[in-house]
């Protein structure tokens, strides 16, 4: 699955083999294919040759059909009569597979690696729910008075979802259409810089370095010090999928405007997957994403104003927030609470597998940007937050339960 997603219409695509749960495909009794709790499904139910394949909440409809197909190793869409193919037999990868007329050719033979034959089919819940996304899920029974028990999922994120029982089929409990009960946003990562320590997950503790330190501040309690040229915070390893959406929350206060200053970045081999921080160039607060880990400099970054009240200003404290929207590929940028740019993520869909960095940057394999001033109460979220998210975090408030 494209960038391993699990967003409705994401692509079923070819790509290199990785072991990953992008690439882990359950074959069901009922003739569906599931892949990280939904299933593949033939785009709008379409029967044309070429037709393209993509990941859809499992709805027991016939687009999402798949039956072992008139030659071995293939897999046959019974509503189209057509079969899973990779198109021209190209074998690129990110190449979205299509439903085609079926042939004895190795562009629609799946299962390669098992002699050609197909995996035994098993018993499957009619649900969407992947562990990747929903590693929590629990029944408390019969709660709805229905004589069915019910099956609840949390989100990493703390978004919860209701899955009404209905009666058992052949012995496997059955659920209905599942509804979105509401979700509590956490962060997965806070450092409130009042010393080093990571208050949600330990491990993810910093090391300060070049002078930083963490000090008194008369407005936000405590402060990380950084002297603009050496001073900086780094975790020991990777906190944040940058492939996904994400949400970095820092208060931020400059002693100088004359050079760039990064708050907070995620950094690759060569380049950053998220930084927050101050362009001098554009005089603006700024949020980017690199490109790729690359050294071509490339990147989206979305600016926000560069005169009234949430430009930059020296010995000011400002709440900035950056949101990358993965599904809608956009980045936000919120200045005290306001939004206050969006920009459309023009690169590839990329991890940056390094360490995060508070008060430095990575830039075509070298570090810079030190930040100038004092950074305070970092926090991620492993999620694309909403305004009212963001503006409670702004407020110092817990931030707030949407139902619905």
């Amino acid at each position: 699955m494209a960038g391993s997603r699990t967003t409705n219409g994401t692509a079923a695509q070819v790509y290199t083999c990785n072991g990953s749960d992008a690439q882990n495909f359950t074959l069901g009794t009922d003739h569906t294919v599931h892949v990280m709790g939904k299933c593949l499904d033939v785009t709008k139910g379409g029967t044309d040759n070429g037709t393209e394949v993509q990941l859809f909440q499992c709805n027991n409809s016939g687009s999402q059909e798949g039956v072992p197909g008139p030659y071995q190793g293939t897999l046959k869409n019974p509503q189209s009569s057509r079969c899973l193919a990779d198109p021209a037999g190209n074998r690129n990868p990110r190449t979205q597979v299509v439903i085609w007329d079926c042939k004895n050719i190795a562009d629609q033979k799946w299962a390669a690696d098992n002699g050609n034959v197909l995996p035994a089919a098993q018993p499957v819940l009619p649900v969407g729910v992947g562990e990747q996304d929903y590693p929590t899920v629990a029944s408390p029974g019969d709660v709805q008075g229905t004589g069915f028990p019910a099956l609840y999922a949390a989100s990493r994120s703390g978004r919860m979802i209701e899955y009404p029982g209905a009666a058992a089929d052949g012995g496997l409990a059955q659920f209905t259409a599942p509804v979105s009960i509401g979700h509590v946003h956490r962060p997965a990562d806070w450092w409130k810089l009042d010393g080093t320590a990571d208050s949600v997950r330990p491990a993810n503790g910093l090391t300060l370095n070049g002078g930083a330190a963490v000090t008194a501040d008369a407005a936000r309690g405590s402060a990380l010090a950084l002297n603009g040229s050496t001073g900086y915070a780094a975790t020991s390893g990777t906190v944040l999928d940058t492939s996904r959406s994400y949400t970095v929350s820092a208060w931020a206060n400059l002693s100088s405007l004359s050079g760039n200053s990064s708050f907070v970045s995620q950094s690759g081999t060569s380049a950053n997957g998220l930084q927050l921080y101050y362009s001098s160039g554009a005089h603006a607060f700024a949020f980017g994403h690199a490109h790729a880990d690359n050294t071509e400099g490339d990147f989206t970054s979305a600016y926000g104003p560069t005169t009234g009240a949430h430009s930059p200003k020296t010995n000011t404290w400002f709440h900035l927030v950056g949101v990358f929207d993965a599904d809608t590929q956009q980045l936000r940028l919120y200045v005290n609470d306001d939004l206050a740019a969006t920009a459309t993520y023009k690169g590839t869909i990329w991890n940056a597998n390094g360490p995060l960095q508070i008060g430095r940057r990575i830039f075509q394999g070298n570090y810079g940007e030190y930040t100038a001033g004092k950074v305070a109460d970092v926090q991620l979220f492993t999620e694309a937050l909403t305004s009212g998210g963001v503006a409670s975090l702004g407020r110092n408030r817990p931030v707030p339960t949407q139902l619905g």
